[in-house]
């Protein structure tokens, strides 16, 4: 599972966040294709995906629609019969849980 990746517009994400992710989430050239990086990629990717898992259903339902399927607020309400509001109120929610539950777990 990649890392949470959620639309800059929607969240207000600071910009070097979504860099540092998107680094993450890119394929590992020759270069830097050491197995101590390869073990670290898999056992974050273990942590996040078990922090996901463990948010609410309509926590984890938002965070997953708009950050790591990449719909936008507005579809992701469609999907969820609920209002653009709401969604983007659960997946601040849940990002913010999953940065308490990640920080715990990684420290």
């Amino acid at each position: 599972m990649a890392l949470p990746r959620c639309h800059e517009h929607d969240l207000h994400v600071p910009e070097a966040s979504i860099t540092v992710a998107r680094e993450l989430q890119e394929p590992m050239t020759s270069a830097d294709s050491s197995p101590d990086r390869a073990v670290l990629q898999a056992e974050l990717s273990t942590e996040v995906e078990t922090a996901v898992a463990s948010l609410s259903p309509t926590l984890r339902g938002a965070v997953v629609l708009v950050c790591l399927q990449g719909f936008s607020s507005a579809e992701a309400a469609e999907i969820e019969d609920c209002s653009a509001a709401t969604i983007h109120w659960r997946v601040h929610e849940g990002r913010q849980k999953l940065k308490r539950l990640l920080k715990e777990r990684l420290s």
